[in-house]
C-alpha cells in the first residue's frame, strides 16, 4: 500500500482510538496497544498491562470522558513501517476525585504489524492549558 493510504489507515485509527477513549471501552482502546510501549508519558518501557491499569484508574470514576484532536501532522519511519504522529488534543475528564480538561500536542508512535498499526508510544509534547 502507498504511504497515502497507510496515513488514511492512521488517522481511521486515530479515529476510532478516541471513540473508544470517549465511550471508556478499554478493551477496544488496548487493541491498539502494542506489548509494550517505549514510552508511556513519564513512564519508560511501559508494559500493555501498565498501560491498561492507567486507563482503568482514570475513568473507573469518571462520568464523562471528552476527548477531540485535531487533524494529525503524520512523519513516517523507518522505510514507513513505522509513524510519528502529532496532533492538538482537548480533553474533559469529568467526575471522581480528579476532574480536569486542558488541550496539549500528544504524540503518538506506531507501528507497521501483521495486525495493523499499533501504538508504541503515547506522551503529550507539550502542554497548552491544563484546569
Amino acid at each position: 500500500a502507498s504511504e497515502e493510504e497507510h496515513a488514511r489507515l492512521l488517522r481511521e485509527a486515530l479515529d476510532d482510538w478516541i471513540d473508544a477513549t470517549n465511550a471508556r471501552d478499554i478493551e477496544r482502546q488496548m487493541d491498539f496497544y502494542a506489548p509494550t510501549l517505549g514510552r508511556f508519558y513519564l513512564a519508560r518501557d511501559a508494559t500493555r498491562a501498565a498501560v491498561r491499569a492507567e486507563k482503568v484508574r482514570v475513568f473507573r470514576d469518571a462520568r464523562r470522558v471528552d476527548v477531540r484532536a485535531a487533524a494529525p501532522e503524520i512523519i513516517f519511519t523507518d522505510g514507513g513501517r513505522a509513524a510519528v504522529m502529532r496532533f492538538r488534543k482537548t480533553y474533559a475528564v469529568e467526575g471522581g476525585a480528579g476532574s480536569r480538561s486542558g488541550e496539549v500536542v500528544q504524540e503518538l508512535r506506531w507501528r507497521r504489524t501483521p495486525g495493523g498499526w499499533k501504538i508504541t508510544s503515547e506522551r503529550d509534547v507539550r502542554v497548552i492549558r491544563s484546569r
